[in-house]
């Protein structure tokens, strides 16, 4: 994602913003929907989706590699 530094979309919205990235867990409806990356912090901007709330907001990449189930990586594009 060096190509999506966090914070180069903040001056989008909606259909503009690009999601190189997705994360899902295959065994439920959670998907994370990547836009922006820190990668010295660890930290992405994305769009959750399968939670109480679909919604923007950050997820930090070390609390996602701890969880107890299996999260898929899939290329959405030429990154």
């Amino acid at each position: 994602m060096k190509d999506y530094p966090f914070g180069c979309q903040s001056e989008k919205e909606g259909k503009d913003i690009v999601i190189p990235v997705k994360l899902f867990d295959i065994g439920s409806a959670i998907t994370w929907w990547l836009s922006e990356y820190d990668p010295e912090a660890k930290i992405a901007f994305c769009y959750v989706t399968g939670f109480f709330e679909d919604e923007w907001g950050t997820v930090s990449l070390e609390e996602l590699e701890s969880l107890e189930f299996e999260v898929q990586i899939k290329n959405l594009g030429t990154v």
